[in-house]
């Protein structure tokens, strides 16, 4: 029976928070009946007492209605579409979706506004988002719950975030998902969900530290923007638009002859004008191997020992390492062979993802990453401004041109230490990096405010309101 878990639970017990009237072993795990427990042993309520709206996509009409009114689109328009995706990566510029105003008009039961709280209803069923707000009119999109508290109660949709995505807070909310594949949550089950009643003067400073910690993101967003605009200035692209021309005439010997390649989307000449930007640089520039030392040799992880691991889902928009996973060796996955450094940039190679570079700090090294991705540094350009430049348009299409295959799209590792790099002077670099290291400190800040408000929820129920004020103010700095 060892690494076995075992929870006794009486007859009459089976009903308790049971909706559904669920047997499984799952429902009954010893982390969740604790959290239920100590929820339910201070003063509580639950979602359907306080709730003013709790409702989705689909309550504005059937498929076939919604089919024939909604239009969601790539293209900038009036609203946007906000999914699970836009939330994760707090981005809200680009890879997002749009409906038009007569669009947005009909979804009239799902406009968010900022401070709503989205629940996940599958693919992470029960993961719990604080709607921002934001500066285009909204609406809710599929597979996503909105929920609005009413006024009357006073409770701060800030301090039920917090609650919601604390250790004991999760409990209550993952308990209720079910089913197999794919596992969901529903409306029955979150508006059975317990929230602690807590005073408006901890709501207070849990709302103070989360609102700092979004400022300090904008800030970090704000920074990193300078340090793009300040590159696309160097190298020519502010303002710069290439050719959307979709013909070009080439020759054997300019073609196939040099290139080895037949597939049209290679001769785009908006590409072309891409490289002529690189090749007419003031600073100069050279091959990606004459500039930068790919670290492409594979190491083979001890099996018992543990590493952080990092895969494309754990790098967020400005490059950081937002989450990883912690496994022993012989738990990693058989692509995990790549073995990072501090001052690394990572890029991965698979089209579609080619935006997904991150910058390895010091608390990541000796993590491991997917051999889907390259492994950079360079004594020439500094990482940061690596960074940015890969992150940048120009370096984005010189990548993309230079993908193929046909399952699974991707530049290899020929095509990769061939392409060509600017070098941007150093003036340049010293100020991009300077944004950055800033951008990349209020990034840390944030999280750790986060973190914060998530723990003194804990500490609220566990222990006292008063600890739990405490707390906040001795570690967020708050005034």
């Amino acid at each position: 029976m060892e690494g076995l878990e075992v929870s006794i639970v009486y007859k009459k017990e089976l009903v308790l928070d049971n909706e559904k009237f669920r047997f499984d072993s799952e429902f009954f795990l010893k982390k969740y009946i604790k959290a239920y427990r100590k929820v339910k042993t201070c003063k509580h309520t639950t979602i359907g007492k306080i709730k003013d709206i709790l409702t989705d996509y689909h309550a504005n009409g059937s498929y076939e209605i919604l089919n024939k009114n909604v239009k969601i689109k790539d293209n900038p328009d009036f609203a946007y579409m906000v999914r699970t995706t836009d939330l994760e990566k707090l981005e809200f510029k680009n890879d997002v979706k749009y409906i038009n105003e007569e669009a947005y008009n009909f979804l009239k039961k799902t406009k968010v506004f900022g401070n709503e709280i989205l629940i996940n209803k599958i693919g992470t069923p029960g993961k719990v988002y604080l709607m921002p707000k934001l500066d285009k009119p909204s609406s809710l999109g599929m597979n996503l719950f909105m929920l609005r508290i009413d006024p009357l109660y006073n409770i701060n949709p800030k301090y039920i975030w917090a609650f919601f995505n604390s250790r004991l807070g999760e409990n209550i909310i993952y308990r209720k998902v079910n089913g197999t594949v794919p596992l969901t949550i529903d409306k029955e089950a979150i508006n059975s969900l317990y929230i602690p009643m807590v005073s408006a003067i901890f709501q207070n400073s849990i709302s103070e530290a989360i609102d700092k910690a979004f400022s300090c993101q904008t800030q970090a967003e704000t920074l990193y923007s300078q340090a793009e605009e300040l590159l696309l200035e160097e190298v020519g692209l502010k303002g710069f638009k290439p050719s959307d021309e979709n013909i070009n005439i080439k020759s054997f010997a300019e073609s196939f002859g040099v290139t080895g390649r037949l597939d049209a989307e290679y001769y785009q000449p908006k590409y072309e004008d891409f490289i002529a930007l690189i090749t007419s640089y003031r600073g100069g520039f050279n091959k990606l191997n004459k500039i930068c030392n790919l670290k492409d040799k594979n190491y083979n992880p001890d099996e018992s020992t543990k590493y952080k691991y990092i895969e494309l889902s754990n790098i967020d928009k400005s490059g950081s390492i937002s989450n990883f996973s912690f496994e022993i060796g012989k738990q990693l996955p058989s692509r995990a062979r790549r073995i990072l450094d501090e001052e690394d940039v990572i890029i991965s190679s698979i089209e579609g993802s080619l935006n997904s570079c991150a910058l390895i700090r010091k608390e990541h090294k000796g993590s491991l990453c997917s051999t889907g991705f390259y492994v950079l540094n360079s004594e020439i350009i500094n990482s940061e401004t690596l960074l940015v430049l890969f992150k940048s348009e120009l370096m984005q299409n010189i990548l993309k041109q230079n993908c193929s295959g046909t399952i699974l799209t991707a530049i290899n590792k020929d095509e990769f230490i061939n392409l060509l790099i600017p070098i941007i002077s150093m003036e340049i670099q010293q100020k991009i990096a300077s944004f950055i290291q800033e951008s990349f400190k209020l990034k840390e800040e944030s999280q750790q405010l986060l973190e914060i408000a998530k723990r003194a929820v804990e500490i609220a129920i566990e222990e006292d309101e008063e600890t739990a004020i405490d707390y906040i103010h001795n570690n967020a700095n708050l005034h």
